[in-house]
């Protein structure tokens, strides 16, 4: 039998690796088959089609799509769970074509209570995904690796993890929810992806908004690398065995059952073996594409639609199948002369050794001696008196001891300060310097007055509302280490409102372009000290107040330089009103305003060149 599965290139590559897997399965039982992208290829006799609706629907060339003669010939495969839109786009979908059915259980289920005539496929053991090979000498320098698109629920969820996983080794992979066509640093694809499940010893899973089903591919992905799975309760984990096979564990209960996968290598190991035995053994693809043949010889006969006057699929409008489509973010690189025609057009602010108007009221015992590597650098407002010991007790208990604290208060509150010499005084070995001027004068004249003395090679801004977690500096450092090229370094930041986590920042790898959008990275980064002097230092604009950082990674990015992003939970801060979050123009126009003036060319509207 001739069978033609049918991807897309502008839409998901976890499906189209999908569809590579059945059809390598299909293939493997002796029949012809082909993967196309885009369009139906010319209908033939003996042809039959397997297509992932929605996907399809949503990406695919609209002079593409199947005719009825087509439809009346195609599989349409399930993917989503209920709940969703793309569920619900997939519903919408589903009674064009000859025959459906779906890798989840409940979706298959849900389907039939609605009128849609479905069976469950089940997904198994396919070689594509096996990058192991059950090789237990393979080195995991991963302890707990994060594969999934950025949600609502699942982002604060991770926030939280924070504070029980900064002395683990982690990378949380989230992808902004927008079509990803290939590979980018947070959407690992083929091999890529496999290699790292390798790497890693724990996948951690979490459900989103709105499904609690087991999300197959994923598990057994992680499976046929030996990646033990991490999960909440799922729906429809037949024939794995929560216990045996993966650990099925409350959120609340997740990072213990973590450390004590991780603290007992022996009970790890023996849980890697057991579930990839049993997937290879007792789940291969062979009866997924057994069935598909299955129903395939049965289409001729009993097709589900004859009727040619029967509406088309792209005549109904279903919710896109991965979010919005991304604009068009492409920018030029800045090349080496223009980067230094840009440094050379901004006036440095970032005042050189002492400055008249500054005294110090108080410096540690250990601070004269010192000689740092990174500075930390923290304003403490009179307002945040206590926010800011806690930020800088954070730091007082950092695993990373090549370090000096400077923390410039505006004196506006004589208790603010006699706190604050009260907080050195107790950690005579914390190298550390309290600083004031008599006045403020605004967040970015502040930060500079601090770089102005800075000794360290690095320079680590600390947000007073905020905090680090002790390993933070150490893995900021190795970042920065690892890549000369970097201006800075940053971590994911999570939002706490009181001890509850409720949003996640910084959580997308440095993308000069998606600048043109708002800033997503926050205040919490380790700068090279030499790199912001060249720069400039932060904006003194009181126009941009508030915007200081996002002015800054512009200016980074014109200059052509980049960021190393650690993609871990590494630090936190409650709202403040000098956090930084994405900025819309619909909540300062104005400011947009002036940054599209400063930066014409990166933050160019769409169409204006």
């Amino acid at each position: 039998m001739h069978f033609c599965f049918v991807s897309t290139r502008r839409g998901s590559q976890f499906m189209t690796e999908l569809l590579s897997a059945i059809s390598a399965a299909t293939a493997a039982e002796g029949h012809i088959v082909g993967l196309v992208f885009d369009e139906f290829p010319t209908h033939e006799d003996d042809c039959v089609y397997v297509v992932i609706p929605h996907e399809f629907h949503a990406w695919g060339n609209p002079p593409g799509f199947p005719d009825a003669q087509q439809r009346a010939r195609t599989i349409a495969l399930c993917t989503e769970n209920p709940g969703t839109e793309w569920f619900e786009a997939t519903y919408e979908l589903l009674p064009h074509f000859a025959a459906a059915v779906s890798i989840n259980r409940s979706s298959a289920a849900e389907l039939r209570r609605r009128g849609i005539r479905c069976e469950h496929l089940q997904l198994g053991y396919s070689p594509q995904w096996d990058s192991w090979l059950r090789d237990e000498n393979v080195q995991r320098d991963i302890d707990v690796l994060y594969l999934g698109a950025a949600d609502p629920r699942r982002d604060p969820l991770l926030g939280g993890f924070g504070r029980d996983l900064w002395a683990r080794r982690c990378q949380f992979l989230i992808p902004p929810l927008e079509p990803r066509t290939g590979p980018r640093p947070d959407f690992l694809t083929g091999t890529e992806k496999y290699d790292r499940l390798r790497s890693a010893k724990i996948l951690l899973n979490l459900h989103r908004t709105t499904s609690s089903a087991l999300e197959w591919m994923r598990f057994l992905e992680a499976i046929c690398n030996g990646c033990v799975v991490v999960s909440e309760p799922c729906l429809d984990g037949d024939p794995l065995v929560a216990g045996d096979h993966f650990v099925s564990v409350t959120v609340d209960r997740m990072t213990r059952a973590i450390d004590e996968l991780l603290d007992d290598p022996e009970q790890l190991r023996l849980m890697q073996a057991r579930a990839y035995d049993f997937v290879r053994k007792e789940m291969p693809m062979k009866p997924a594409a057994q069935r598909l043949a299955e129903l395939a010889a049965d289409l001729p006969r009993k097709p589900r639609i004859v009727a040619s006057d029967l509406a088309a699929p792209h005549e109904v409008q279903p919710t896109p199948a991965a979010g919005p489509p991304a604009a068009n973010l492409s920018i030029p690189s800045a090349d080496t002369h223009g980067r230094r025609r840009l440094l050379r057009g901004v006036s440095n602010r970032i005042p050189r050794g002492r400055r008249s108007g500054v005294q110090v009221p108080e410096q540690t015992p250990a601070f004269a001696r010192a000689k740092p590597r990174v500075s930390v650098v923290c304003v403490a407002a009179h307002e945040h008196e206590r926010e800011a010991i806690g930020a800088l007790a954070s730091v007082a208990a950092s695993l990373y001891g090549d370090l000096e604290v400077l923390i410039l208060h505006d004196r506006a509150s004589g208790r603010s300060e006699s706190a604050l010499r009260g907080f050195l005084k107790e950690r005579p070995r914390l190298p550390a310097v309290l600083l004031y001027e008599p006045a403020p004068r605004g967040l970015g004249h502040s930060r500079n007055t601090l770089a102005g003395r800075a000794r360290g090679e690095y320079l680590f801004t600390l947000d007073a509302a905020g905090g680090v977690y002790p390993s933070t500096l150490q893995r900021l450092v190795a970042a920065l280490d690892a890549d000369p090229q970097a201006l800075f370094s940053y971590p994911m930041v999570a939002v706490l409102d009181g001890d509850q986590p409720v949003e996640l920042l910084s959580s997308l790898p440095w993308e000069p372009e998606r600048l043109r959008c708002g800033n997503w990275i926050d205040a919490m980064a380790l700068i090279r000290s030499a790199g912001l002097r060249e720069l400039g230092g932060y904006s003194t604009d009181p126009r941009l107040a508030g915007w200081e950082d996002f002015d800054l990674w512009c200016r980074c990015a014109e200059a052509g330089g980049c960021g190393a992003h650690v993609a871990q939970v590494l630090a936190w801060h409650r709202p403040n009103a000098n956090s930084t979050t994405a900025q819309t123009e619909r909540d300062a126009p104005a400011q947009w305003a002036l940054m599209r003036e400063h930066f014409p060319r990166l933050l160019a509207l769409p169409g204006t060149g």
